[in-house]
């Protein structure tokens, strides 16, 4: 494999490692918020009712 051909690969991985990373946040953001939100909303203060959880990016 040349020079080019490792660039290329070097490239693909890492995008594939990115597009991998933000659905596995997105997937562990739905299955956290589920069933964290009930309960909080549940036990919240009724001075703090308005606030939910958010993605944090």
């Amino acid at each position: 494999m040349g020079r080019q051909g490792i660039l290329f690969f070097s490239y693909f991985s890492s995008e594939m490692v990115e597009q991998t990373t933000e659905q596995t946040v997105a997937a562990a953001t739905i299955i956290i918020r589920e069933p964290v939100e009930p309960i909080l909303e549940e036990y919240r203060p009724s001075g703090i009712s308005s606030l939910k959880l958010t993605n944090c990016r």
